[in-house]
């Protein structure tokens, strides 16, 4: 990551976070510009081990030494955390990028410095694959400089979209949930290929490749995503059998209100966050 050297500190050593510090080091970040703190020390020592980054059991001693903190810990623990290295981000004034699920701004805000700059984020979890999806949104106190070193960091995990945080129980349904109704289509695919009488391996396979060559497909085309269906819909075939079922049925509805049941679940969790 060449036009991007910041040290960057990670309080919290899970899944995502060793997910983006994996994806800063592929992307050309050294890896004594990158820090990790947690209380599990075999966690630290594993981290350190594979990524060969610094690691401490001091929340504060990261955030001392890097100009970007990013908060990857259970939502229960922010304030807590918040409040240990309330001092030293303070005297620093690092950039801090949240990515505790359903915590909003206004509640990172009143937890930190007032003029802190505070960036909250949403990857999805094919994220830990680097092809996942993260929204993004800042404070106002968070400056260009900011937000590129922000999508700079996510965009080594997959893509990014700067989005309104009003928006972001949608995206948490649509994007951040996505990924369980895909495995949940894929699933009932398996399910329906049982009658081919092959391995369960093959069954998966032959599914995971359905969807893969059919993305692949999507994205390499110039052609809308319904021109490509419409493609494969013969007159009076076998395609446009199944597809009326599911248009009589109402699929497409039920996927979307489905969607937006979601975004509610979403609005009502995050009421009091």
């Amino acid at each position: 990551m060449n036009e991007f050297n910041k040290a960057i500190g990670f309080i919290g050593a899970g899944n995502m976070a060793s997910s983006i510090i994996s994806g800063l080091i592929n992307k050309g970040l050294k890896e004594t510009n990158i820090f990790s703190s947690c209380p599990n020390v075999d966690a630290l020592d594993a981290l350190n081990k594979k990524l060969g980054i610094n690691v401490s059991t001091d929340n504060k001693e990261v955030v001392i030494n890097s100009k970007i903190i990013v908060l990857s810990v259970k939502p229960n623990k922010i304030e807590q955390v918040l409040n240990e290295i309330h001092e030293e981000v303070k005297k620093n004034n690092p950039l801090i990028i949240s990515v505790a699920t359903g915590i909003k701004i206004n509640s990172l805000e009143a937890l930190s410095p007032s003029d802190s700059r505070i960036i909250r984020a949403m990857p999805n979890t094919p994220s830990s694959v680097n092809r996942g999806i993260t929204a993004i949104c800042g404070n106002k106190n968070t400056t260009e400089e900011d937000k590129n070193a922000s999508e700079l960091i996510f965009k080594s995990i997959g893509i990014t979209l700067n989005l309104d945080e009003g928006k972001f129980d949608l995206f948490t349904s649509l994007l951040g949930s996505g990924p369980a109704y895909v495995f949940y289509f894929i699933e009932s695919l398996i399910e329906a290929s049982n009658e081919l009488d092959i391995s369960e391996k093959d069954q998966r396979s032959l599914i995971l490749q359905l969807f893969d060559g059919s993305t692949h497909l999507a994205r390499t085309s110039d052609k809308d995503i319904s021109a490509l269906r419409k493609e494969v819909t013969s007159p009076g075939g076998v395609t446009e059998e199944a597809i009326a079922y599911m248009e009589n049925h109402k699929l497409s509805k039920k996927i979307i209100d489905s969607i937006k049941k979601g975004e509610k679940k979403a609005k009502k969790l995050g009421e009091n966050k």
